[in-house]
């Protein structure tokens, strides 16, 4: 359900634990399906990368908050 609806797997609940790493620990499981596996991978590999415009383009709730920025800066 959060796949489908493109939500931030970055954003972290009430104890601090996020949609990822909550996800992370049951990569073995036999529940998660190879699509989901391939989306942990690549939000993991996207949270390790130093390169700051692979992480925006891969977050879209980044991206719309960066428009905003970006709109009310050239006001």
């Amino acid at each position: 359900m959060i796949f489908v609806g493109h939500a931030s797997l970055n954003i972290p609940n009430h104890r601090g634990d996020t949609p990822l790493s909550m996800l992370q620990s049951q990569i073995g499981s036999i529940w998660v399906s190879t699509k989901v596996i391939d989306i942990i991978k690549e939000h993991t590999f996207a949270s390790n990368s130093r390169n700051i415009l692979f992480k925006i383009t891969k977050d879209r709730v980044n991206i719309f908050h960066l428009f905003i920025q970006l709109a009310v800066m050239s006001k």
